[in-house]
């Protein structure tokens, strides 16, 4: 996460135009490659992170949230196509969503997480039985 929000800071940064500065060209906040001035970091996410994986690997945002914007993560090169990526609050406070996500990428059409199995204890943390 800490890559991710690194990016997004950066894409969102003033840059300013000068010749020499590429990135004046493209970041920022009237940005049409990084269209997301006006989310935080956490709606960022949240808008972002469900359709990741319908965009493609061209897409800047796809890039953003699968290896980061400037190089390839070591569990990205290591793990490839078996990488999933979760939003851990997401998890903390609706694990079967995030768990059905999870089981989908994996086994495309099982579907044995549903919310009936996960029980909220007193400290507001999620058991799964």
């Amino acid at each position: 996460m800490k890559r991710l929000l690194s990016d997004f800071l950066h894409a969102k940064a003033d840059h300013k135009k000068h010749r020499l500065s590429p990135n004046s060209l493209f970041l920022g906040k009237k940005s049409k490659m990084y269209p997301f001035d006006s989310l935080n970091f956490d709606n960022f996410v949240d808008k972002y992170l469900p359709i990741q994986p319908q965009l493609t690997p061209q897409n800047p945002i796809f890039t953003m949230f699968s290896r980061g914007l400037f190089k390839n993560t070591y569990i990205q090169k290591k793990l490839g196509h078996q990488f999933i990526l979760v939003n851990g609050t997401q998890l903390k406070f609706n694990p079967s969503q995030t768990m059905e996500q999870i089981e989908k990428k994996i086994f495309q059409n099982s579907t044995f997480f549903k919310a009936n199995h996960f029980v909220k204890q007193n400290n507001g943390l999620f058991c799964f039985k």
